[in-house]
């Protein structure tokens, strides 16, 4: 079954309106597996190979008056924009259909039927392998980067996303880390946290302030004697 991309596009336009979060709640990666979201990094192998598109996470908040959503996603949209690599075709998995016929490249529309919520392998991508790489980017038509919740008034939702890298140099690019919140440090915290660098720089060994290279150093003299060695008493 595959879904058309005018369908699939007036999907996005009529139910799913943008929302925003603290963190993007969907996670979504390029992986050389098909059972580890994150092998991110691997060498060309310059041969035909398959990579496989993950929604790794999803962490959908709730309602502002704290109401769950459901976790898991039903579309998505984006583009897969790839350097020295070629994506000769992308295969939807099992529960997934794609645009019929699909978009240009390099969008890529995605349907999946039974609100997954990851980490789960949604479309494998066969690919000639050489070095490059493979990055998610704004679809070119409607410039979304983003998935669309399983709620009866669907909200579309940005993603964070990690790429894959073939060059075997690394790391893959990416935006954001997937389905992870930003830690926001209070003036308390980091108040602690300068105590701990304070603390770590006296703690620190030091070096021999009596050595500098052979060169013995002696302590600057005092007053006294200073005075006694001008003749002043």
């Amino acid at each position: 079954m595959r879904i058309g991309v005018a369908a699939l596009a007036a999907f996005l336009v009529t139910f799913a309106v943008p929302a925003s979060s603290r963190s993007e709640p969907y996670g979504w990666t390029i992986s050389a597996s098909n059972t580890d979201p994150y092998v991110n990094t691997v060498e060309p192998n310059f041969s035909i190979d398959t990579f496989y598109l993950w929604l790794a996470c999803c962490d959908v908040p709730a309602y502002p008056d704290g109401t769950a959503r459901a976790q898991g996603f039903t579309a998505a949209e984006f583009a897969l924009v790839f350097t020295g690599i070629q994506i000769l075709a992308a295969t939807p998995a099992l529960g997934c259909v794609a645009g019929d016929p699909p978009p240009p490249p390099p969008d890529f529309l995605i349907f999946c039927t039974g609100c997954p919520c990851g980490p789960i392998p949604v479309a494998s991508l066969l690919v000639f392998n050489f070095p490059g790489s493979i990055c998610f980017a704004p679809s070119v038509a409607n410039g979304r980067l983003g998935a669309v919740d399983c709620e009866a008034q669907p909200e579309l939702w940005g993603i964070d996303w990690i790429g894959i890298d073939t060059t075997g140099k690394g790391p893959p690019c990416s935006g954001g880390l997937p389905c992870q919140d930003p830690v926001a440090v209070d003036a308390a915290s980091w108040g602690r946290v300068k105590g701990l660098y304070r603390r770590s720089r006296r703690d620190r060994p030091r070096p021999d302030r009596g050595m500098l290279g052979s060169r013995p150093l002696r302590p600057p003299p005092r007053r006294r004697e200073v005075l006694r060695e001008a003749g002043g008493g």
